[in-house]
């Protein structure tokens, strides 16, 4: 069917256009726009209420202020829960110290008698310092049941007990080495207190992981670099006391693998006392002072470990004779100051410790009261504003209502039953006359107000006017009529009779249709 379009019926709102000569042309879908059906769902943001659209606007920035405030409280919280750690760590630290200043000086002071006799026996001087150590072993467990007993989730902690379980299980074989003390090999010996000494003392090291206080990691880097060069110390005393006799009448035997193992550990005293130097914050030749040349006995002991061990051979050479326990009761005083200078750290980090917090227990309590003091004076604030724009908006609406439903009605309707003149149409101002937008809002509503009290009036005294002048009309035409009924009524007697009309318009005059 040419020149015609197909017989298919076109939906709404698909036009057909046609070319030249009747040819069917290309439909193209119009999208007609669709009538609002209403305001939509009351969940929609834009059907909210202006007070709680402005309750919500204050409500965003102090939730959250609040929440911050909120992280920054937590994260002073756990600076004090890492620092009351580093307070329980530190007295484990102690301990640990103490446990292994003892076993120093059992694995010292059982090395002369020890290697004399290899029977194995242990004589009432080795009995006395070996119970020494096991107090201090029960005082380090004590001290490490306390972490283990402490409920937490910090890895760092967990970290620490792990050590502290591997320590446990590596001083459960103090009774192994005790058993073979110096009966084949001084060297193996010592080494194997050496592991369990280094082991306590990394305690102090795995304190500074527990918190990220540079100043308590320098205080931790000093203690372990001055308790390695202590542990050095007490290697040297205790290889020579093993090479010594028992009485001072002939030379000892020093075997060259123990005089080489000695002089490492003599390197190894110099090497981690120039570190602690580096690391230590503050004078460290003041605290040092003590074991320099200043004291005659630490100088003697000290040029005599340097002597025997610069050389082979030289431990026969000497020309004075020692026993083992003059050797250590000489060295001893070198030890003793070292000791000293141990607790002297020990006892600044722990001090460092209680300082921090405090400090940090200080800071939690100012960020809190700050964070409450600005949040307070934010939701306060916030109150307050949202409440005078709210008053202001309730009262703008309360009174366009009151206005639109109340005061316009019933004016018009005065207006329409009585003179206009006798009504009173003076406009109350809503009173918001601020210069926000709630302010100019109120202004026009005003104008207004004003605008259509005045429509009223003039449309009231407009209706009034017309209605005077179609009364004046009304009784103009009432005048004409009732005198051209005089004049067919005196017509009509003339003739004899009055017409029907007539009858009926003397019966009921008409009625004026302008009349109200």
């Amino acid at each position: 069917m040419k020149g015609k379009a197909k017989g298919r019926a076109k939906p709404k709102g698909v036009a057909a256009r046609t070319k030249d000569k009747g040819e069917p042309a290309p439909e193209q879908d119009v999208a007609i726009p669709k009538a609002p059906s209403g305001p939509g769902s009351r969940l929609a943001m834009q059907n909210w209420r202006i007070s709680t659209r402005l309750v919500s606007l204050l409500t965003l920035p102090v939730v959250a202020a609040t929440t911050l405030g909120g992280f920054r409280i937590n994260d002073s919280l756990n600076d004090i829960a890492q620092l009351e750690h580093m307070q329980l760590l530190t007295t484990m630290t102690r301990q640990a110290t103490n446990l292994a200043a003892a076993l120093q000086e059992e694995r010292d002071k059982s090395a002369g008698p020890l290697s004399v006799d290899k029977s194995g026996k242990s004589n009432s001087l080795v009995e006395g310092v070996r119970d020494q150590t096991d107090a201090a072993k029960k005082a380090f467990d004590v001290a490490t049941d306390k972490v283990d007993s402490t409920q937490d989730k910090d890895e760092t902690l967990k970290s620490i007990r792990n050590n502290i379980l591997q320590i446990g299980r590596q001083l459960t074989g103090i009774e192994d080495i005790r058993k073979k003390a110096y009966q084949s090999s001084a060297q193996q010996t010592v080494t194997e207190y050496n592991a369990l000494i280094v082991s306590l003392l990394s305690l102090s090291q795995d304190m500074a992981q527990a918190t990220s206080n540079p100043e308590m990691i320098k205080r931790t880097r000093a203690l372990a670099a001055f308790s390695s060069a202590k542990e050095y110390a007490s290697i040297q005393r205790a290889m020579i006391a093993a090479s010594l006799p028992e009485s001072g009448d002939h030379p000892g035997t020093l075997s060259e693998n123990d005089r080489l193992y000695a002089m490492s550990a003599l390197r190894g005293e110099s090497q981690a006392k120039k570190t602690f130097e580096l690391v230590y914050q503050g004078k460290p030749e003041e605290l040092l002072a003590s074991l320099g040349d200043g004291n005659a006995e630490i100088s003697k002991a000290d040029h005599y470990t340097r002597r025997v061990l610069s050389s082979p051979g030289q431990f026969s050479k000497e020309q004075e004779y020692r026993s083992w326990m003059d050797w250590y009761d000489s060295d001893g005083t070198k030890l003793t100051a070292m000791k000293v200078i141990e607790l002297t750290l020990l006892e600044d980090m722990e001090q460092k410790a209680r300082e921090l917090k405090s400090a940090s227990q200080q800071d939690a309590i100012i960020n809190g009261a700050l964070i409450l003091l600005v949040l307070g004076v934010s939701l306060v604030g916030a109150f307050v504003m949202a409440r005078s724009m709210i008053r202001s908006l309730r009262r703008l609406q309360d009174t366009a209502t009151r206005v639109a439903q109340d005061r316009l009605p019933e004016l018009v309707k005065q207006l329409s039953e009585t003179d206009p003149q006798d009504v009173d149409t003076t406009v109350e101002s809503v009173g918001l006359h601020t210069r926000d937008e709630i302010g100019q809002v109120a202004a026009a509503f005003d104008d207004v107000h004003r605008e259509a009290v005045r429509l009223a009036a003039e449309q009231a005294l407009l209706r009034g006017n017309v209605n005077a002048m179609f009364t004046n009309l009304s009784r103009r035409s009432q005048g004409l009529i009732q005198r051209q009924l005089s004049l067919i009524s005196e017509l009509a007697v003339a003739r004899g009779r009055p017409g029907p009309a007539v009858l009926a318009l003397q019966a009921r005059p008409p009625r004026d249709p302008y009349a109200p």
